[in-house]
């Protein structure tokens, strides 16, 4: 339940009540990150590895079926066709709704923490599907991130996304202001540790 009051039972101040679930969002953004760099970690099961990092949904679900967050295909933009053969490889999605994340930070000052850590989180549960299915984004920004006008976040741009482990050349791919400094430098393995460094830079500038 999203009510606070049966979340964290009885407390003294409605600052005591906001700290509680401040400290309830880091938790489980920090626990995501900790997945993707070192195996999928769960906070209902402290300290246990459950799986390697490009071990699928389904055995992640085995070990922890009511897992406290959530992989959310609902935040990453659906591929309606695409086509990898010919001159010129395509990639189908649908127009969605909103502004970019970078049109907001163009707009208006730094999000309040509360803000940029829901916004966040929300990348980081299409991150977690994306990484479930076997894939890494490969441009993690804000310019790829559209915010709905009811807050809803979904993670666009699919164009550089790497399936996990392969070698993308020596040929840079992506942002660099937002890029993690083993990627600049080309000729590395896809893994999801690259994405989450992006995420991180991007819950900075936020």
């Amino acid at each position: 339940t999203s009510n606070p009051f049966y979340r964290f039972g009885r407390v003294d101040s409605d600052r005591e009540r906001y700290a509680l679930r401040l400290r309830e969002d880091v938790s489980d953004l920090v626990s995501y990150s900790v997945g993707c760099m070192c195996g999928r970690y769960s906070l209902d099961e402290p300290g246990l590895i459950l799986a390697d990092q490009w071990a699928t949904l389904q055995e992640y679900l085995a070990r922890v079926p009511s897992p406290t967050f959530m992989p959310d295909a609902d935040n990453v933009i659906p591929i309606l066709d695409a086509s990898a053969s010919g001159a010129s490889p395509y990639l189908v999605m649908p127009r969605i709704e909103g502004a970019t994340l970078q049109s907001h930070l163009d707009n208006t000052e730094c999000k309040p923490l509360p803000v940029a850590l829901w916004l966040v989180r929300q990348v980081a549960q299409g991150l977690s599907a994306v990484h479930a299915a076997g894939w890494i984004h490969g441009d993690v920004k804000p310019d790829n991130v559209v915010v709905a006008s009811g807050g809803h976040v979904t993670l666009i741009d699919l164009g550089f996304a790497a399936q996990i482990h392969t070698v993308s050349g020596s040929r840079f791919r992506g942002t660099p202001e937002y890029a993690a400094p083993e990627v600049l430098s080309g000729n590395m393995a896809a893994l999801p540790a690259a994405d989450m460094f992006s995420l991180g830079r991007m819950l900075w500038h936020l």
